[in-house]
C-alpha cells in the first residue's frame, strides 16, 4: 500500500434489477450483441458515483489502458455515441408515454 495523491475510492457493485441499469442493459441487447462485461482493476469518478447512485461504465473499445500508447478504435467511438443517443431518446420517449 502506497500513499496516493488522490483519495481512496471504494469499489461498488450495482444491482441488475435497478430500473436504470436493467433499462440500459435491455436497450443494449436490443441494439447489439450480448454486453461484454469487464471488471476493471482501475478507479475513477465512477467509484464515487457508484457509492451513491446506479452506475455503469460503458465506453469505446481500445487497448493499453492508462499507458503511454493507450488508444481507442475510432469505429467504437461512433458506436458508443450512437448507443448513448439512442438510449437517451428511448428514455425520453418512455417518460413521455408514462406521463400521458
Amino acid at each position: 500500500w502506497h500513499p496516493r495523491p488522490t483519495p481512496f475510492l471504494e469499489p461498488y457493485i450495482f444491482s441488475p434489477d435497478d430500473r436504470w441499469i436493467s433499462d440500459f442493459i435491455s436497450f443494449y441487447r436490443e441494439n447489439n450483441d450480448e454486453p461484454e462485461i469487464i471488471y476493471g482493476e482501475s478507479v475513477g469518478d465512477y467509484n464515487l458515483f457508484g457509492a451513491h447512485m446506479p452506475t455503469i461504465v460503458y465506453g469505446p473499445k481500445g487497448e493499453n489502458w492508462h499507458s503511454a500508447d493507450e488508444f481507442v478504435y475510432v469505429d467504437s467511438i461512433e458506436r458508443v455515441a450512437n448507443l448513448y443517443y439512442g438510449f437517451i431518446k428511448y428514455m425520453g420517449e418512455r417518460h413521455e408515454r408514462e406521463d400521458a
